[in-house]
């Protein structure tokens, strides 16, 4: 049986794990569940390599380019617990937010989506997630002791 999504539903699928992230807790990697991280397709060296290995057709680094895929790929550094940190340039010089959002679910960061503003807007869904990331984190202030790439 194949399921349909509306951009409604999609959007509310999407942002679940955002929700959170603009609370000091959600933003502050030592608060992230370490199971959570884990159950990510890519949370460590050996499950990037794995990945990279098979890497699948619609897989969302392919949205990058190869020069820009490989820059973040090995920007990419974990601990025991997944991922801890990674460059944003090539992921807001070249995707929209849905793209953005649908890379960073690979590696347990979605939440960081909160710190890119640079990312291209060209569709519906970009518009609505954005507009959701925004409305969440209005008035919310910036958490002083967070790394900007997470």
């Amino acid at each position: 049986m194949k399921v349909v999504l509306t951009a409604a539903a999609l959007l509310t699928v999407l942002m679940l794990p955002t929700a959170e992230a603009c609370s000091t807790a959600a933003v502050s990697g030592a608060q992230r569940s370490t199971l959570e991280q884990r159950a990510a397709p890519i949370s460590s060296a050996a499950t990037l390599a794995a990945y990279l290995e098979v890497l699948p057709y619609d897989s969302p680094l392919l949205a990058l380019s190869e020069p820009a895929r490989k820059r973040f790929t090995k920007s990419l550094t974990f601990s025991s617990s997944g991922v801890t940190g990674f460059s944003f340039a090539d992921i807001q010089r070249e995707l929209t937010v849905s793209q953005a959002h649908a890379l960073l679910e690979l590696i347990d960061s979605q939440r960081a989506i909160v710190h890119l503003n640079r990312l291209a807007i060209r569709t519906d869904l970009d518009r609505s997630i954005r507009t959701a990331i925004a409305a969440r984190c209005a008035g919310d202030e910036p958490v002083a002791d967070s790394d900007p790439r997470f």
